[in-house]
C-alpha cells in the first residue's frame, strides 16, 4: 500500500521554513529603508544656513568675580549686569555665580536686517498669529564652560537699543516662543518700553529704546499693526504645498516679516491679519525633487486679497544671493 504523507507535518515544517527565512531576511544589513518622500524642508533649511547673517553674534567672555558693568556691542546694543553673584542659574534652577565660574561667556546678536529675519528663521508674528513691526531683536545667551545658563526667577536685565529713526510709541516688548530651535511665535513679557538716550562711543549722543528682559533668549521691541487688519493668501501651482514649500510677506519700509501657513494637501498659505493698505513683497522657496525654485512679486494687501506666484527653477546660490540682497 501506497505510503501517505503526514499533511499536518508537512503543513508546520513549510510554516517554520518561512517564518526562518523570514527573520534571516529582515537582519539583511544591505536593505535600504524606503523613504515616502524627500525632506524638502529640511534641505530649505540648510539653504538658508548657507545666507552669511548681516548680524554677527558678540561674546564677552569672564573668568572671576565681576562688579556691576555694561556689556556694549559694535552695534550699539547695551546689556547691563548687575549683582552678578546672584544673576544666573542652570538647568536645575542651581545659582550660578561669576565668581565660581571660570569661563562665563555672554553672547549678543543684534537682529535689525530683513535678510536675517529669513535666513535666522525670525519671522515677527506673535503666537495668536498677529503681525508684528519690529524696531529691534536681540538674542541672549549666557554659559558657564559651555553649559547653558538662564536668569534666576525674579531677577532681569535691562537691555538698550539703539535707533537711528525717530522714536515711536506704544511699543510693547517680547519673549521669543523658541521649541526644538524653532521660532514659534512672540509673546508680550507684559513689561513696558521706554525711550532713552545715552553716549555712543565717539562721544555724541545715541537716541533708543530700553527694557528689562525678563528671561534670556530671543528678545524684541515691537508694536502691532493698527487696525484694519484682513486676510492675505499666496497660491502656488498645484504641486506645491507646505511639505515642499515656505512662503514670507516682507512689509516695505519697516522691519516685519510673516511666515505664511498652509492647510494640509493645499497650495494656498495664508495670514489671516494683515496690515491693510501696505505695499509688501512676496518671497516663496521651495524644492521640488532635486530642484530649488523660487518666487518673488511686489503687491499691496488688499481687503481679502490672494496673490498667484509661479516660481522658477533657481541654482542654491540664486536664493542665496537673492536673499541677501532683500
Amino acid at each position: 500500500m501506497k505510503h501517505q504523507p503526514n499533511l499536518k507535518n508537512f503543513k508546520t515544517y513549510l510554516l517554520l521554513s518561512v517564518l526562518s527565512l523570514s527573520g534571516l531576511w529582515s537582519c539583511r544589513p544591505d536593505v535600504e529603508e524606503f523613504r515616502p518622500y524627500d525632506d524638502s524642508l529640511a534641505d530649505i533649511s540648510r539653504l538658508l544656513a548657507q545666507v552669511t547673517p548681516v548680524s554677527n553674534p558678540q561674546s564677552f567672555v569672564f573668568g572671576g568675580a565681576v562688579a556691576d558693568t555694561i556689556l556694549s556691542t559694535s552695534n550699539g546694543v547695551r546689556v547691563f549686569l548687575s549683582d552678578t553673584e546672584k544673576l544666573f542659574a542652570d538647568s536645575n534652577g542651581n545659582t550660578v555665580t561669576f565668581s565660581t565660574c571660570p569661563n562665563l561667556s555672554i553672547e549678543i546678536r543684534f537682529i535689525n536686517d530683513r535678510s536675517d529675519l529669513i535666513s535666522l528663521g525670525r519671522h515677527t508674528m506673535t503666537t495668536e498669529g498677529k503681525l508684528l513691526e519690529s524696531l529691534g531683536m536681540v538674542d541672549i545667551r549666557a554659559t558657564c564652560d559651555g553649559t547653558p545658563l538662564q536668569l534666576l526667577p525674579g531677577r532681569s536685565i535691562k537691555v538698550q537699543i539703539p535707533s537711528n529713526q525717530p522714536l515711536k510709541s506704544g511699543l510693547k516688548p517680547y519673549i521669543g516662543n523658541v521649541v526644538e530651535n524653532t521660532l514659534t511665535g512672540w509673546e508680550n513679557n507684559g513689561g513696558e518700553v521706554f525711550w532713552a538716550d545715552w553716549q555712543a562711543g565717539n562721544s555724541s549722543l545715541q537716541l533708543g529704546y530700553e527694557f528689562l528682559a525678563t528671561q534670556l533668549g530671543l528678545q524684541m521691541i515691537a508694536i502691532p499693526f493698527e487696525e484694519p487688519l484682513t486676510s492675505f493668501c499666496v497660491t502656488l501651482p498645484e504641486n506645491f504645498n507646505r511639505e515642499n514649500s515656505v512662503v514670507y510677506v516682507l512689509t516695505q519700509n519697516v522691519l516685519s516679516l510673516a511666515s505664511l501657513t498652509a492647510e494640509p494637501g493645499s497650495n494656498t498659505f495664508c495670514i489671516e491679519n494683515a496690515p491693510f493698505g501696505y505695499p509688501v513683497e512676496v518671497f516663496t522657496i521651495s524644492k521640488i525633487e532635486t530642484d530649488f525654485l523660487m518666487g518673488y512679486k511686489q503687491t499691496e494687501i488688499g481687503t481679502n486679497a490672494t496673490v498667484t506666484i509661479e516660481p522658477d527653477g533657481s541654482s542654491m546660490n540664486e536664493v542665496i544671493e537673492f536673499i541677501k540682497s532683500l
